[in-house]
């Protein structure tokens, strides 16, 4: 099919060879002679009055009579109040065309669409973070201190910790179905709303918006306010951990393979040591709290002579000397609680 093209007393003539054809005039009305398969396609003339910026209004069902007011045979049909906003139809049938709105209606649909997406997906990634730093940082005194108080959220959030894998393995994977599905779902919407083009420039911002609002400052949140959060989200992360059971299941059978069952839960002397220092430094113990912890933590590794006073250096008293004299060097034993008494002799 060659598309030519020809003006005809102001008219815009373009014919497909072989015919159907399609004429515009200044005017705005549309030449469209009717075939034995029906109505050709507007595809073309339509782009080329979006191009010129002219707004069509295209009829919608709108039946015509055999006339002989053209050359075709038929009568034109026309709609609009402004004579350079008409829309003529020629037609011998009627004729079915889209309307401008519906074209519209579409677009919009689809701008909702990618919003919806986006929005959806950091949202949803956001909570997940939020969920999975407050339940990592909350300390496990405090989960305790939560639990003997009675509070629903404390028993549910003490379970969670007990089994920890489990709601890890249900916040992974609704943040991994989040990321995964509102980026495709967005990518298609911005595919059709931006084009081609501009779709890489959209891919950017949409992984900066979800390393940003999704990861970076939902985690510096959950962990910075743990001990708020994670009462609060305890009981619908049992919720959630319920739903995914038959996945988590499958999870826990795969990861059973790699998994060690050793000692690594266990608090060693030297993260006991290392929390003395940290509580010493936050001024919740003092330096003698911090050396007697130290002390008991090695308590096990020293023999008796390092724990023995020098007698050189031991405060105590003559059994002959009179309480008068004792009493004269109070200041040298009134500190401590039992002083030894010895014979010289």
């Amino acid at each position: 099919m060659m598309l030519r093209s020809f003006r005809v007393f102001g008219c815009q003539i373009r014919i497909l060879t072989p015919p159907p054809f399609v004429a515009r005039c200044k005017t705005g009305c549309v030449l469209q002679p009717r075939t034995s398969q029906g109505f050709p396609p507007l595809g073309l003339d339509r782009k080329a009055a979006e191009r010129r910026g002219q707004r069509e209004d295209f009829l919608h069902r709108r039946p015509t009579q055999v006339g002989r007011q053209n050359p075709t045979g038929s009568r034109s049909v026309c709609k609009g109040k402004k004579r350079n906003k008409k829309t003529c139809l020629f037609s011998g049938k009627p004729g079915i065309l889209p309307r401008k709105k519906h074209a519209n209606a579409g677009g919009d649909s689809v701008v909702v669409q990618l919003i919806l997406a986006v929005s959806v997906a950091i949202i949803v990634s956001a909570l997940c973070s939020v969920a999975e730093a407050a339940l990592y940082s909350i300390p496990q005194s405090q989960v305790e201190v939560l639990a003997r108080s009675g509070r629903l959220s404390g028993r549910v959030l003490a379970a969670l910790r007990r089994e920890i894998a489990r709601p890890i393995t249900a916040i992974l994977t609704l943040n991994t179905v989040a990321n995964t599905m509102g980026a495709a779902v967005a990518g298609a919407a911005a595919a059709a709303v931006l084009g081609e083009r501009l779709l890489p420039l959209f891919s950017l911002g949409f992984t900066l918006a979800i390393l940003f609002f999704s990861e970076i400052i939902p985690k510096t949140v959950g962990v910075a306010h743990s001990r708020t959060i994670a009462p609060l989200i305890a009981v619908p992360l049992a919720g959630l951990v319920r739903l995914l059971t038959p996945l988590i299941a499958l999870c826990q059978i795969v990861t059973r393979f790699v998994s060690s069952h050793d000692e690594s839960n266990l608090v060693s002397t030297d993260e006991i040591t290392a929390l003395a220092s940290l509580s010493r430094r936050s001024g919740i113990i003092d330096l003698q709290q911090e050396k007697i912890i130290r002390n008991i933590v090695q308590l096990r590794g020293k023999s008796v002579r390092q724990a023995m006073t020098p007698r050189t250096v031991v405060c105590s008293l003559d059994q002959h000397m009179t309480v008068g004299a004792a009493m004269s060097i109070r200041q040298e034993w009134d500190r401590h609680s039992r002083i030894p008494v010895y014979d010289q002799g």
